[in-house]
């Protein structure tokens, strides 16, 4: 299975309706996305909402073909209910494939966990945080930090065992039972995140999904 996620701050000037061009809603968004953005209780949540589940597909498929042109306003998003905070499932297809989508929103960030599984009957464990980092000079870093502490818990391993390269995407580092872990990282604004599919089999412990933005990062833990 390959994993994609997106976070968004929607507290960030970026964010801001206002702020963004006409013609990058025209380009990310169909023409049947755009009147069911703007005639929604909250334009702005459901324009994120739109933009994270795109991008969090599109991280999996420049997994699966390397370069591909993303042309976001082609690909269609489902979902079960636009409205209001909390979880939310759907799907994205490029015309080609389907992903599995799984959401969450709160009201200060939304973040989108994209899947696409290489049989349907696959099954694997899924581990995904996102957190707060407002003072980071380093979000790359932080993420790691962040992704390798829940993986070494996960995966049952010291967490100085485990490093993430630099690479586009990233990959694990650390013994062989992490090589089969697949991974993505985002950050914006004040908010990380990540999301990792672990191997289904020979797993020390159980992996869990966890969503909790009231813990921060403590950055000054260093990568080593």
């Amino acid at each position: 299975m390959l994993i994609g996620n997106d976070v968004v701050d929607l507290g960030d000037d970026e964010a801001g309706l206002s702020n963004l061009h006409p013609r990058f809603v025209e380009r990310v968004f169909a023409k049947e996305e755009r009147g069911r953005i703007f005639s929604s209780p909250n334009p702005k949540v459901s324009l994120w909402t739109y933009w994270a589940a795109k991008e969090s597909a599109y991280k999996i498929m420049k997994k699966v073909e390397g370069e591909v042109v993303f042309a976001p306003s082609t690909w269609v998003v489902e979902l079960e209910s636009e409205h209001g905070c909390g979880r939310l499932r759907g799907s994205v297809s490029d015309g080609r494939r389907l992903f599995d989508l799984e959401m969450m929103r709160t009201g200060e960030w939304i973040h989108a966990l994209a899947t696409l599984r290489s049989v349907p009957s696959e099954v694997v464990g899924i581990l995904s945080d996102v957190e707060r980092c407002p003072t980071c000079r380093d979000p790359s870093m932080a993420v790691r930090t962040l992704a390798v502490r829940a993986l070494s818990e996960g995966l049952g391993f010291a967490a100085e065992t485990l490093s993430i390269d630099r690479s586009k995407p990233p990959r694990v580092v650390g013994p062989v039972q992490a090589r089969g872990v697949d991974l993505s990282l985002s950050h914006h604004g004040r908010w990380i995140s990540f999301a990792a599919t672990l191997p289904g089999e020979g797993l020390p412990r159980a992996a869990a999904s966890v969503h909790d933005p009231a813990r921060q990062i403590d950055t000054s833990i260093k990568r080593k």
